[in-house]
């Protein structure tokens, strides 16, 4: 996550699912962003861009927990806690 800068000219955007759900908030300009209360919960499915070095693949797992900032962590290739990014998730 970036910091706030308080120097920015923020250029804010959603961060929504295919229903329409906003998941986050955030600045184009300087990467800060913030998560929606209950946006996402833990045992909840999610599918996602699953970003690693060998693959790029749209995948679904179920959330296991959640970072302090709200980013959800999931089961996924060996990792017992995946992090997945907000631009990432596609449900």
């Amino acid at each position: 996550m970036a910091y706030y800068d308080p120097d920015c000219d923020h250029v804010w955007r959603e961060i929504i699912d295919e229903n329409g759900t906003a998941l986050a908030t955030s600045c184009n300009m300087c990467g800060f962003w913030e998560s929606k209360p209950d946006a996402i919960q833990i045992g909840q499915e999610i599918t996602f861009r699953a970003v690693t070095r060998h693959s790029g693949a749209t995948v679904t797992r179920v959330v296991r927990d959640l970072l302090a900032d709200g980013r959800p962590l999931v089961k996924y290739n060996g990792w017992p806690l995946f992090i997945v990014n907000w631009d990432e998730i596609k449900t």
